[in-house]
């Protein structure tokens, strides 16, 4: 037991590139810049937050209140410059700490506002106050040359991975259920698309909802490991772009978020 824990945790520690985390660390603050910037560009600041009555609260959080006057205003605009100092590496620690607790605060405001994604920034904003993604390619490490570094611990790597992993995965458990493995909502939903591109006109056959839909249960089960064998990485990573595409252009889901951080 005590060489297993050992081996783990030269494991984790085991120097690789960085420019994997280096490639999150900005994306990760430009797409939240993008994220953030429509609250502000189209005002949805006061019918989201403002305007209402009543807002539901989640469990435990019923404190969690909008700032009084322009003070949402004010605090999106301040999440907007700390994704951008995130993107730069410009004190990034601070920056990352500041941004998880900022965009924590909106995403508790209203439960009946919940989105996936807005839930998954917390979390990977919450990763970054720990993974040492300044120590290349950031304005940090042009500060700081004790800094620079062009390896980082396995472990950092891993964690960005696993929460990647554990949203894909449990996206197709959450699909095994009686109506998805009887072909709805999906057969309801192409019903609405029969004016799709080429392929539209096969959305009211049975074979079409069965077909997409156990295939998009498919590919969040196995997508994370094909995406780590060498031998299938291309392919997956076709596949998933694909995949994120069509659900942008079929069901309006958002591509801003998720996909491309996978």
């Amino acid at each position: 037991m005590k060489e297993f824990v050992e081996k783990l945790r030269r494991d984790a520690f085991a120097p690789v590139d960085i420019a994997s985390v280096v490639i999150f660390r900005i994306a990760f603050g430009l797409i939240s810049f993008w994220h953030v910037w429509p609250l502000l560009s189209r005002d949805w600041i006061r019918p989201f937050w403002l305007e209402p009555h009543f807002l539901f609260k989640y469990y435990g959080f019923p404190w969690v209140h909008p700032w009084p006057g322009n003070g949402l205003y004010v605090h999106c605009v301040v999440l907007g410059i700390l994704a951008i100092f995130i993107a730069a590496g410009f004190f990034y620690r601070v920056s990352a700490a500041l941004f998880f607790l900022g965009h924590t605060y909106i995403f508790l405001l209203d439960e009946g506002r919940y989105q996936n994604h807005d839930y998954l920034i917390c979390l990977f904003s919450f990763l970054l106050i720990f993974v040492p993604a300044h120590r290349a390619f950031s304005v940090d490490a042009w500060f700081n040359r004790r800094l620079r570094a062009r390896a980082t611990p396995m472990w950092a790597l891993w964690l960005l991975r696993t929460q990647i992993a554990v949203v894909y995965f449990y996206g197709g458990v959450a699909k095994i259920n009686p109506d998805w493995l009887h072909g709805e909502p999906m057969r309801s939903e192409l019903a609405h698309h029969l004016d799709f591109p080429i392929i539209g006109r096969f959305f009211k056959e049975e074979w079409a909802v069965y077909t997409m839909s156990y295939g998009s249960l498919l590919f969040d089960l196995l997508v994370v490991p094909c995406l780590l064998w060498r031998r299938t990485r291309v392919a997956a990573f076709c596949v998933a772009v694909l995949f994120h595409l069509m659900n942008a252009r079929l069901f309006q889901m958002s591509v801003a978020v998720f996909p491309w951080l996978a």
